[in-house]
């Protein structure tokens, strides 16, 4: 893959960054969970909640017995007071929250003579109201008694409660109205779901309940399917009812909550979400993502055992912070991935700060305790330290990665299938050859990247066909693999698959690497594996031809390098994956390059200390670390309000082809423009906020020429303020020929600037 001469990345201080917000707790969150409970003396509880401040952890979640189960609530609430109280008014910057699991209910103890079913004379939920259950496709209520999981112990009874039950419905709101009204600052959410795998249930497909077939006949006008059918159009529709069933009733309890404290943040907890696992039990982060505050991503990492510390392990679960980061966009992505020992404690950090995910801490499989105590502290004290590097920074990238929740919807119906793993080894693949890339979940707004990569995204509705025309059209680049575009949104079959006309197509080269290299969990270990080799190579080809500028070089094995801005701020996270399999990765001096031009910068190895480093300069990494420069020179484009347009679509350019791009629309005064050694005016000696800049630099003769009607010019003018200058201005008689003239010459604007950056990185050396 080609490695620009020229080597550059970007940062947006306006239009594509949004502005800076004051960071809430919830943003810079370092959790660990399970320390207070109810029944602590109140010298207990505030002792644990000094303690756990010195130790470096922000958030505390913890459990709170269930109304239904214990009647009378009261003494919890009074303790959640109290905590509340004492942890804003020493801890201001420390929150509290609370576990909910309101779909699953565990009642202790009723089976003790295990035959399956309470014992008489004892209440549980299920005897109590039967009606608040679940109903399987087969009839089925859903009730388990048992070790049905590790959570449910042996004598226990687990229910699964349907949210279409309008009582139960209105007492889980009610309770979390109680929960806000505490003073807690969030209340966390697990398994809002519809049950599908579980116990015996598989392919059971809840909820077939009366609630849920008269709502169902009351949204849709049809009658709820009894059978799997996925040639039917009324069961695809119930497959979309139910998971928007799931997130009506999310956004339900979220409203609730925040009519009692508006600042009180809904956190929903969902496992793995990106296969068909989000499909079967209706629990869609996609969708989830909109109605709640922040989504708690559970995920079997590769730190959950000492078995699983592989390579290609560390690989998918980078990749899949990526997609949890693209699938969040603004808001941040709690990572509850589980660690066995200090080293997987370690890499699980490591890994999921460089991906830009908060850290929670705790010990598999539970969501409380710690593999080793001290590491924590000196973990989350890192990760306080340097949260300016962690929280805030934008990952840069020009390529972005299609994920279609059409597709995983209606396409196949394997936990990987043909859609993950074709999508999960392009993602793969692109981490090893250090391509920079986001996750999208929407084919709008393609402007700003080179290329856009839809990996077997076999369904597509019309819509998103014609999107991906005008972004090739506008010069953009498609790379469509597999059977990309072959089925309608539905999963119709089309006669003719239009795509190939807009896009390369290339075979499915993604799910060739991941079934070769097949990462695997604690419960499944292959037998044989292999490097992926020749799926490699031939994606490598792919991206040759595109000829993606490349945005640095690094001289090593198995080191990944995510890019990250933050105003003049360019911040390289670096993972180092060589060696891995021993559970400590080998130690590897790199050698790093990028050609921007920058000052020098300074490397943070992890939980060590900061060094210097030159541009190039050589650093030595053992997992984790992020090398820091300030931007010296970046493009800077300014316009006025009149031609917002123009310079939107001018930054677009720039950033797609690498260029670091400062964008101001302020009145910004003619000294500091005097400073500027790339500079891209857009408007001619008569636009506002830039008249004065303008006319200073035209000619009276080039003045004449922009008002004649229809006028639509490019002037470039060299060393003006200072040595070394380039100055291009884009104008026309009117807004609308500002920005025709922009669209027309702005080929021959980028070749300006690349030589314009080639000739000062020159210069500097």
């Amino acid at each position: 893959m080609r490695r620009a001469s020229c080597l550059i990345i970007i940062f947006l201080l306006v239009s594509l960054i949004p502005a800076a917000t004051q960071q809430s707790w919830i943003d810079s969150a370092r959790i660990a969970g399970g320390v207070l409970w109810p029944d602590m003396t109140d010298q207990e509880m505030t002792e644990t909640i000094d303690e756990l401040h010195e130790g470096g952890q922000s958030v505390i979640l913890t459990w709170v017995s269930d109304p239904l189960l214990e009647g009378d609530w009261s003494s919890d609430l009074q303790f959640l007071e109290k905590a509340s109280a004492y942890l804003h008014e020493n801890y201001p910057d420390m929150a509290l929250i609370i576990y909910q699991g309101p779909l699953e209910i565990v009642t202790p103890d009723v089976d003790r003579n295990k035959d399956g079913a309470a014992d008489e004379g004892t209440h549980s939920i299920y005897t109590d109201h039967p009606e608040w259950l679940q109903v399987g496709m087969d009839g089925r209520k859903a009730v388990f008694y048992g070790d049905v999981a590790f959570w449910v112990g042996e004598v226990d009874e687990d229910v699964w409660l349907c949210p279409n039950d309008p009582e139960y419905s209105q007492i889980v709101k009610s309770n979390f109205r109680r929960l806000a009204g505490t003073g807690i600052d969030g209340i966390w959410v697990d398994i809002p779901k519809f049950l599908c795998d579980f116990g015996d249930w598989e392919d059971n497909w809840a909820c077939h309940c009366e609630d849920c077939r008269r709502k169902f006949r009351e949204d849709t006008g049809s009658r709820l399917p009894d059978t799997v059918d996925w040639d039917d159009k009324t069961w695809k529709t119930w497959i979309l009812w139910r998971q928007n069933v799931i997130t009506s009733f999310i956004k339900e309890l979220n409203d609730a909550i925040k009519a009692v404290n508006p600042v009180c943040e809904l956190i929903v907890e969902h496992w793995h979400g990106i296969d068909v696992g989000s499909v079967r039990e209706a629990w869609s982060p996609v969708l989830l993502r909109r109605v709640t505050d922040c989504l708690a991503h559970e995920y079997p990492a590769a730190s959950y055992s000492e078995k699983t510390h592989d390579y290609y392990n560390y690989l998918r679960d980078l990749a899949t912070y990526l997609f949890y980061r693209g699938l969040d966009t603004d808001h941040p992505s709690w990572i509850l991935a589980y660690s066995s020992d200090g080293e997987g404690q370690r890499m699980l950090s490591a890994s999921v700060l460089t991906a830009g995910c908060n850290f929670y801490d705790t010990k598999a499989p539970y969501m409380s305790g710690t593999a080793d105590l001290t590491q924590q502290k000196k973990i989350f004290a890192w990760i306080d330290q340097y949260a300016e590097y962690y929280h805030g920074p934008e990952m840069w990238a020009n390529v972005g990665v299609y994920y279609s929740k059409g597709t995983i919807d209606f396409y196949q119906h394997e936990y990987e299938g043909d859609f993950y793993t074709e999508f999960m080894g392009i993602s793969m693949m692109l981490l090893e050859f250090n391509v920079p890339y986001k996750v999208l979940f929407s084919l709008d707004d393609l402007d700003a990247f080179h290329t856009v990569i839809l990996p077997n995204t076999a369904c597509m509705g019309d819509t998103d066909i014609e999107k991906v025309k005008a972004f090739v059209e506008q010069g953009g680049q498609v790379v469509a693999t597999g059977e990309a575009g072959q089925y309608d949104e539905w999963g119709e079959e089309r006669t003719v698959n239009p795509l190939p006309e807009y896009a390369v197509m290339v075979p499915p080269v993604g799910m060739e690497y991941y079934r070769d290299v097949r990462p695997f969990y604690d419960w499944w270990i292959p037998e044989e594996r292999g490097n992926g080799e020749e799926a490699t190579s031939d994606f490598s080809a792919v991206l040759e031809a595109l000829d993606i500028p490349a945005i640095f070089e690094v001289d090593a094995e198995r080191i990944i390098i995510l890019p990250f801005v933050k105003e003049n701020t360019l911040i390289l996270r670096v993972l180092n994956l060589s060696g891995i399999s021993d559970s400590t990765p080998d130690l590897q001096e790199i050698r790093l390059h990028t050609g921007w031009p920058v000052a020098s910068g300074t490397f943070y190895p992890f939980l060590s200390s900061p060094e210097t480093v030159d541009n190039p300069g050589e650093v030595t990494v053992e997992d984790h670390g992020f090398l820091v420069y300030d931007v010296t020179e970046p493009v800077t484009v300014v316009n006025n309000a009149f031609d917002e347009e123009a310079g939107e679509f001018v930054v677009s350019m720039l950033h797609r082809q690498g260029f670091p791009v400062e964008k101001s629309s302020c009145h910004v005064c003619l000294e500091a423009l005097k400073s500027r050694k790339h500079l891209v005016i857009l408007g001619g000696h008569q636009a506002r906020v830039v008249t004065d800049v303008v006319s200073l630099l035209l000619t009276e003769e080039e003045k004449a020429s922009l008002e004649e009607e229809g006028a639509q010019k490019v002037f470039v003018k060299y060393n003006v303020f200072s040595e070394g200058q380039t100055i291009i201005i884009i104008a026309g008689s009117d807004r609308e020929n500002t920005f025709k003239a922009a669209r027309t010459w702005i080929g021959d604007i980028l070749h300006e600037l690349s030589n314009a950056f080639t000739i000062y990185e020159t210069a500097l050396q």
